[in-house]
C-alpha cells in the first residue's frame, strides 16, 4: 500500500512532462522556423507559393511544431503547373517543400481559348502572356482531339526536334492523318504513314532545305514522293521521287510567309485574345 502514492506521482509526472515539454518549447523558441527551403519550382511563381504560405502562418518565427505539413502539402498542390510535392519538416528550424511540375509539350483550345497541355496530353491551365508561347497548337479537324493521339503525334516529333522546334499548328485529318505548320507558314501533308514520310522531308530538308525555301506546301502522302507547291500562286507543283534526292540543292531562298487559311483563323484568333500587341 505504500508503494500508492509512489505510483500516482509517477503518472501524474508522466502526464505532465509532455504538456512542460511543449511549454518550454514555445516559450524558449527552441523550434522556430528561420529557413523555408523551396525546390523544383520553375513555372508557379515564387511569390504566390510564399503568399500562399503566409496565409496558412507558415512565417519565420512561427514554431515548426505548430505547422500541418499535411495542409500545407494540399494547399499548394492546386496550384496548376504543380504535379506533386512534398512538404517536411527538418529540426530544428527549415521546412522543406519540394515541388514536381508539369512540362507543357503544346497548346490546345478550350471554349476558343488557347490552354496549355502536358506531356500526357492533358489540361495544365489557361495560356497567359508570361507562358511559354513556342509551342505547337494541336487540334483536330471536325471535332476533339484524345490524349493519347497527343502524346502519340509529340513522342514521334520527338524524334524529329528539328521539325518540331519549327512548327506553329499540327491538325489531326480524318483517316489517322496529320497536316503541320511550319512558322514560315510552310503547309506539310502526311498521310498515316508519317514515320516514313518524315525520313524523306528530312532527307528533302538536309538535301535541298525544302522547308526554307519559297514553298506554300509540301505533299507527302503518296509513298516515296513529295509534291511541292511554290508560294508563287502562278506557278504550279512539281513532283520530287525519293529516288531523285541526291545532289546538291540551290541555296535556300529566304522563307516568305503567307495569310492564314480558313480553318486556322480561330487558332489565330485565340492567340490575339492573349497577345494582342504581338498579333496586332
Amino acid at each position: 500500500m505504500r508503494f500508492r502514492p509512489l505510483i500516482g506521482g509517477l503518472v501524474l509526472l508522466g502526464a505532465a512532462l509532455p504538456v512542460l515539454g511543449w511549454y518550454l518549447v514555445r516559450e524558449t523558441r527552441q523550434l522556430d522556423l528561420e529557413v523555408i527551403r523551396l525546390e523544383g519550382r520553375v513555372h508557379t511563381r515564387e511569390m504566390d507559393l510564399r503568399q500562399t504560405l503566409r496565409d496558412l502562418g507558415v512565417v519565420r518565427g512561427a514554431n515548426l511544431l505548430t505547422i500541418d505539413p499535411g495542409m500545407v502539402r494540399d494547399r499548394l498542390a492546386r496550384f496548376p503547373w504543380v504535379r506533386d510535392l512534398r512538404v517536411s519538416r527538418v529540426f530544428p528550424d527549415t521546412l522543406s517543400i519540394r515541388l514536381e511540375e508539369k512540362s507543357a509539350v503544346c497548346l490546345g483550345q478550350r471554349d476558343g481559348q488557347l490552354v496549355l497541355l502536358d506531356e500526357y496530353g492533358h489540361y495544365i491551365k489557361p495560356m497567359e502572356p508570361d507562358d511559354p508561347m513556342r509551342l505547337p497548337v494541336v487540334s483536330r479537324r471536325g471535332g476533339p482531339l484524345e490524349s493519347g493521339e497527343i502524346v502519340a503525334l509529340m513522342n514521334s516529333l520527338g524524334q524529329h526536334p528539328w521539325l518540331r522546334d519549327r512548327l506553329s499548328e499540327a491538325v489531326g485529318m480524318p483517316g489517322d492523318r496529320w497536316t503541320l505548320y511550319t512558322r514560315e507558314g510552310v503547309r506539310i501533308l502526311f498521310s498515316k504513314r508519317m514515320e516514313a514520310e518524315m525520313g524523306l522531308l528530312r532527307q528533302l530538308q538536309d538535301r535541298y532545305r525544302i522547308l526554307d525555301r519559297q514553298v506554300r506546301q509540301v505533299d507527302l502522302r503518296v509513298s516515296g514522293q513529295a509534291a511541292v507547291r511554290p508560294l508563287d500562286a502562278k506557278a504550279s507543283s512539281w513532283p520530287v521521287d525519293q529516288r531523285a534526292v541526291s545532289g546538291a540543292g540551290k541555296p535556300p531562298a529566304k522563307a516568305v510567309g503567307r495569310e492564314p487559311e480558313a480553318g486556322h483563323r480561330d487558332v489565330i484568333a485565340a492567340v490575339k485574345a492573349v497577345f494582342p500587341t504581338v498579333m496586332a
